[in-house]
């Protein structure tokens, strides 16, 4: 059920938001390394990490020595399936130092499937959403929508909507539980891939910060 619960996440998603920084430092190079050449490295590296820096780059002032970009990052799951994470690295140059600074998306909102069943129900899907190591459960939908957990159903089908809805209550307390055991163990595993890429990302970066042939 584990291993069915995380490919369901993973399929699922179907909203995400931007989390906190991962990875921030400010790094002293060699004092002849202007600021025009750090930015002109800064430029240069975005190129090389990804296919079109022109559609990374949100912004470049080479009066603040700033450069944003806005990336993709491979998310993959403790299952070997991979979705797009966005990244956004934030480049500050001044004359013999830089300060980078990393985002990583977090995925914090998905759809499950639940078990409770109805007269032409089709899926019963629920959106859950996880912030601050907190699980919450809403927008529960069966009969292909007709059905909402949320508001007491008066149609033709009344009977049938309260069946489902005490099969929804009767599996809820076990999903919570599954998800906050789930969630959280695939969030600690997947800190741990980051945190290796990352790694991988920056020495990347400082290769090409230090490089003294680029100026304008």
């Amino acid at each position: 059920m584990k291993h069915k619960l995380g490919f369901l996440i993973t399929l699922l998603i179907v909203n995400a938001s931007l989390g906190q920084t991962i990875v921030t430092e400010i790094v002293k190079v060699d004092s002849t390394l202007k600021k025009s050449t750090l930015f002109s490295n800064g430029l240069s590296w975005f190129a090389y990490q990804f296919k079109s820096s022109n559609d990374v780059i949100q912004m470049k002032d080479l009066e603040s020595g700033k450069i944003i970009g806005k990336g993709i990052f491979e998310y993959v799951d403790q299952n070997g399936k991979s979705i797009p994470r966005h990244i956004i690295i934030t480049l500050t140059v001044k004359d013999g130092r830089y300060k980078y600074e990393i985002e990583l998306e977090i995925v914090r909102e998905f759809q499950v499937e639940l078990k409770a069943s109805c007269m032409n129900c089709g899926k019963t899907t629920a959106t859950v959403t996880y912030n601050n190591g907190a699980v919450q459960i809403s927008n529960i939908t069966g009969a292909k929508g007709w059905y909402h957990y949320e508001t007491e159903y008066t149609g033709m089908g009344k009977s049938y909507y309260k069946k489902w809805k005490a099969d929804v209550d009767a599996e809820l307390p076990e999903l919570k539980s599954r998800l906050d055991k789930d969630i959280k163990d695939q969030a600690l595993a997947q800190q741990e891939i980051d945190k290796e890429k990352i790694k991988v990302f920056v020495e990347t970066l400082k290769s090409e910060m230090i490089k003294v042939n680029s100026d304008f």
